[in-house]
């Protein structure tokens, strides 16, 4: 049994504003997988296990480490495990946005004997383990220059909006995806300014995620901000203007 995704990449006519790939939650397409070429990962694990529990741990430590491969032995019920399998991968996926949104493609492919299966998956990514950890340290870099001690959350939150908007522009190529695209070679599309809003605020301590839809029946990807214990709308990418006007900051009050 095998199964293939990806981020759809023939999207090329879609206008400014969008991911310019399709994100594992909703948009994902059957078709042969996407390599991602100079992305140095981990060489593949083989482990063993029985239960859902200890497979989504062990997919949520492979993605975590931004492991190509992983090999897992697996004695789950052989007649339901590829519905199993997709449930308990999308488990993985899902257990951090972050997570959830830097991963480009997967796969995998279980071969069954005797009740007994050996599951080998396959991963890429748009961002190395390297490359998060280098955008875990430049947002705590920039937080420490742009948050006080004083400031509350509605205060931290647009310290964080402003500074984002005013140092990243908007990648009209649609190449770059990442928030570590947009930290250093400094435009990325709209999945990596969610992501590195999503990085700045969890920092902050404020509680955030990353939404998707269609914005202008275009594919997007914007944030949710928790203040006072309310959800706001919170999208960086549409606060930026395209040409990129360095500190500038123009609020997009609907889409």
């Amino acid at each position: 049994m095998t199964a293939q995704r990806k981020g759809v990449q023939g999207m090329k006519k879609l206008l400014n504003r969008m991911i310019g790939t399709t994100t594992i939650a909703s948009f994902l397409t059957l078709g042969s997988l996407v390599s991602a070429p100079g992305f140095a990962m981990a060489a593949s694990t083989a482990q063993t296990t029985s239960a859902a529990t200890d497979l989504q741990n062990q997919i949520g430590q492979a993605l975590g480490n931004r492991l190509a491969d992983l090999e897992v032995s697996y004695s789950g019920n052989a007649a339901t495990l590829k519905r199993d399998v997709n449930r308990i991968l999308q488990a993985a996926i899902d257990e951090d946005d972050y997570t959830h949104y830097i991963v480009k493609s997967y796969s995998y492919k279980a071969i069954t004997s005797s009740g007994h299966s050996v599951i080998t998956f396959h991963f890429t990514y748009w961002e190395t383990a390297e490359q998060t950890s280098a955008v875990k340290v430049k947002v705590s870099e920039i937080l420490s220059g742009i948050i006080d001690e004083g400031m509350n959350d509605y205060q931290k939150e647009k310290a964080i909006h402003d500074w984002i908007v005013s140092h990243i522009a908007y990648d009209t190529s649609l190449k770059s995806h990442s928030a570590y695209d947009g930290l250093m070679l400094g435009s990325t599309v709209c999945q990596g300014y969610a992501l590195l809003a999503y990085e700045m605020l969890s920092q902050a301590g404020i509680p955030v995620k990353i939404e998707e839809g269609r914005a202008r029946g275009q594919a997007h990807a914007w944030n949710l901000v928790q203040l006072d214990g309310a959800w706001y709308q919170l999208d960086c990418t549409w606060d930026d203007p395209v040409p990129d006007i360095p500190g500038e900051c123009s609020m997009i009050t609907s889409i």
